[in-house]
């Protein structure tokens, strides 16, 4: 109740500041798997809009398909420019600049949901919490930003609305909590009139706070390639890869963790595709995982029909897996960009 009253204080103060109005979008989905069992990831209400000519204030809001209340998931604001040395700013609850799938909302992914190995890293709903996040643009001939971060959570802690609203019913003393910075470096360069790359670095650390045990570092390296010719056509590769250490002993518990995925939009209204995963270690044994995907948008993409096949490998077992999914959305937050 304390976060959802100082998430209203602050949409107020925010949105008052401004004559016009904020867009609002709700967006839903009903998922179905091999077995039978329907089930939801929940609704998320999307509060966005232009706080002033320099700065937008985006809100998002969750209820997951169970009994817990309301999950304050993002409430940022972010200064895109008029700070001092060419500085843009993000502070709030957010998705940190580390790697590029962290911030992605899962109705935005092609395949439904996040790849096993990223939220064995991350956390189930990536990795979000409050801070703050300054980034500088370089003076290239390409686009060049470095983003860097302190944050209230350690990456994995700050994920799961259940632990979040556990901590907040406990009594218990908290004090011995780890702090977290991270730092991130991407460039985004044209390779020609319809084809671009996007290559990044990211560093995260956990800050020691009392000698608490099992504090982590993480290095990791992304790239993104697409081509558009058009609006409704193009082809898109995204790939990451993380290395996650222990601060005491790195070498013996270090584990690697990995994504690939490839998305063909070949008219308004489909898209097929392939996704890939891997991790050195998940409880203990190696993951692996391949699957094949693809969307159907009957009107515009307000509304898509999903389809993924799957076939993971853990340890010794393996498992064959199905998973439909029906998504909406109502407002300008939508669940699918062409």
């Amino acid at each position: 109740m304390k976060k959802l009253f100082i998430l209203t204080l602050f949409t107020t103060v925010i949105f008052t500041q401004t004559t016009v109005n904020p867009d609002i979008s709700v967006i839903g989905d009903l998922i179905i798997n091999q077995d039978g069992e329907i089930s939801s990831s929940g609704v998320e209400i999307a509060i966005q809009g232009y706080v002033n000519p320099f700065a937008r204030a985006d809100v998002f809001l969750h209820k997951h398909a169970d009994h817990n209340a309301i999950h304050l998931e993002e409430a940022v604001i972010s200064f895109e420019r008029g700070l001092p040395l060419n500085m843009g700013l993000r502070a709030g609850k957010f998705r940190p600049d580390i790697g590029k799938i962290n911030k992605e909302h899962a109705h935005t992914l092609f395949f439904i949901e996040a790849p096993t190995s990223m939220k064995n890293i991350l956390g189930d709903e990536m990795w979000g919490t409050f801070g703050v996040e300054p980034n500088w643009l370089f003076p290239l001939p390409w686009y060049a930003k470095l983003s860097v971060g302190y944050f209230t959570k350690a990456m994995g802690t700050a994920c799961n609305h259940e632990v979040e609203e556990a901590e907040e019913d406990s009594h218990e003393d908290h004090t011995e909590k780890t702090t977290a910075m991270s730092a991130r470096l991407s460039h985004f360069v044209d390779l020609n009139d319809v084809t671009h790359l996007e290559i990044g670095s990211g560093y995260y650390r956990d800050i020691e706070n009392h000698e608490l045990p099992h504090l982590h570092h993480v290095a990791e390296l992304d790239f993104k390639i697409k081509w558009r010719p058009d609006t409704y056509r193009s082809f898109t590769w995204q790939g990451e890869i993380f290395r996650k250490s222990p601060i005491e002993n790195p070498e013996n518990e270090s584990k690697i963790a990995g994504y690939t995925w490839m998305n063909y939009q070949f008219n308004k209204r489909w898209n097929v595709g392939v996704v890939a995963d891997f991790s050195t270690d998940i409880d203990g044994e190696e993951f692996k995982s391949y699957g094949a995907f693809a969307g159907f948008s009957p009107a515009e993409e307000s509304s898509v029909f999903r389809l993924v096949l799957s076939q993971e490998q853990h340890g010794d077992e393996t498992h064959f897996g199905v998973k439909g999914q029906i998504i909406w959305a109502l407002g300008p937050h939508k669940p699918h960009q062409f």
